[in-house]
């Protein structure tokens, strides 16, 4: 995530696969920014939103 905030600035949002990780969290801080996590059970797919 940080290599995507230092190319398109602050993330607000980003979708991840959830069959890809055991631990789900909601939501994470990045460089003092919280970012939303959003869980897909559906084929692998990422996604940010800024």
């Amino acid at each position: 995530m940080r290599a995507l905030t230092e190319r398109l600035g602050p993330l607000a949002r980003i979708g991840l696969d959830a069959g890809a990780r055991g631990v789900r969290t909601r939501h994470v801080i990045v460089d003092g920014h919280m970012v939303r996590i959003d869980w897909s059970a559906g084929p692998p797919w990422m996604t940010a939103r800024c």
